[in-house]
């Protein structure tokens, strides 16, 4: 990671600076609290991406439920939740059963990747995320509070 690449860059600059052992040691302490500092900062701010990113499913579920409930029905999200999982599964067969030409399959490969990352998306939308996520989160929480006392 970044940090570390840093911390060992500066560890080697202060030994060069300060040749006394107990001041080298004394700066190489402080430049790794910054650093803890930093990664701490960089655990926040993706503990709050993802708390938004939640609360973005929530609020779909939620649309979802209300018009369950008002009788009312929106067949959009589903229609095309259907479409991509067709164009993607199409698509995969397609490219695995046909003999197309290579410079037409790497575009058809562009394709198919983002046709992967909407069939992700329909998979979290109807179905949220997996169990091992929400205990990263719970770990990150855990981590978070720790540090906060």
């Amino acid at each position: 990671m970044i940090f570390d690449s840093i911390l060992n860059i500066g560890s080697k600059i202060i030994d060069k600076i300060f040749p006394d052992k107990a001041a080298a040691d004394a700066a190489k302490l402080e430049l790794f609290k910054l650093e803890q500092e930093g990664k701490l900062k960089e655990l926040e701010a993706e503990v709050q991406q993802e708390k938004i990113a939640s609360e973005d499913r929530a609020s779909a579920r939620s649309r979802e439920m209300v018009l369950a409930q008002s009788g009312n029905r929106d067949y959009v999200p589903a229609i095309l939740a259907i479409g991509l999982l067709f164009g993607f599964f199409g698509l995969l067969t397609l490219l695995i059963f046909v003999d197309i030409d290579q410079d037409v399959v790497k575009i058809l490969d562009i394709m198919l990747g983002s046709l992967g990352t909407g069939f992700i998306t329909v998979l979290n939308y109807y179905f949220g995320t997996s169990a091992s996520s929400r205990r990263k989160d719970d770990s990150i929480e855990k981590i978070l509070a720790i540090n906060k006392l």
